[in-house]
């Protein structure tokens, strides 16, 4: 018995099958991850602002085309989160690691303790925190 190798062709169809595939995945996951955290957030009564990783020269475009429905998907950070008066707490925030990007975060009046802002650390971006009416007293520095 012997072994016979594909044609080059089918190879190379394979490989741009694979690279579509992969290209396809790395839009839609942050698209996903974004948007069902936004799901998430106004479900418990806060709300979520997503903002575009696509650059302005690439919205001027799609703008000048007709076409900003072709950036929807690249809709995948989270800019803002207000989740004040909501019923989190700190084994929930935990879930603001996987969004780095976030830079406005409001989680006044909710359960969330000194324990809890560990996880803020893990947010570089972070620009303006609102803890009022919390457990939480002191901003861990690193």
């Amino acid at each position: 018995m012997s072994l016979r190798l594909p044609k080059p062709g089918w190879i190379l169809l394979a490989a741009i099958v694979l690279i579509a595939l992969a290209g396809l995945t790395a839009l839609t996951v942050p698209y996903y991850r974004a948007h069902r955290f936004e799901s998430e957030v106004e479900q418990l009564g806060g709300q979520v602002m997503l903002d575009s990783s696509v650059s302005e020269s690439w919205q001027e475009w799609a703008g000048t085309h007709n076409a900003p429905w072709a950036l929807g998907i690249f809709e995948n950070q989270v800019w803002s989160a207000d989740l004040s008066g909501t019923k989190i707490d700190d084994t929930w925030l935990r879930r603001l690691s996987c969004f780095p990007e976030i830079r406005h975060l409001d989680i006044s009046g909710t359960e969330i303790t000194d324990a809890g802002l560990a996880v803020l650390q893990q947010l570089p971006r972070l620009a303006h925190l609102d803890l009022s009416k919390t457990g939480a007293c002191r901003f861990p520095v690193q």
